[in-house]
């Protein structure tokens, strides 16, 4: 197609706003949401920049919530704290080892 083309065809600008989440958990609570279940396999810094850290100010993109803190996030990701639920496949399960899931509350933070 050519640009006169897609100009007649009346095209709707998108743009990639460099810092996104993946996870979908600030979309869900930018339009409100209380309860937020987000599943993924791998995780980013966009994830971890939702959480609080002290030694990072907030800017307006984040930090999403104050409570939990980033290092506790890290520390039930990393496994240095128990996972709130984990299942276990069937046995012969060649490439699955594990599921782990965390659930925290989390408390919204204040933008400056």
């Amino acid at each position: 197609a050519t640009a006169k083309d897609l100009a007649a065809g009346s095209p709707f600008a998108v743009g990639d706003g460099g810092w996104n989440d993946e996870t979908g958990v600030l979309s869900a609570v930018a339009v409100g949401a209380t309860e937020v279940v987000s599943l993924f396999t791998d995780l980013n810094s966009t994830f971890y920049d939702m959480f609080s850290d002290p030694f990072s100010p907030p800017t307006v993109n984040g930090p999403l919530f104050e409570t939990p803190s980033r290092e506790s996030i890290k520390a039930w990701l990393n496994g240095d704290m128990p996972a709130s639920y984990t299942l276990v496949p069937l046995p012969g399960a060649k490439h699955l080892q594990d599921i782990k899931a965390i659930e925290y509350q989390g408390v919204t933070a204040a933008l400056p």
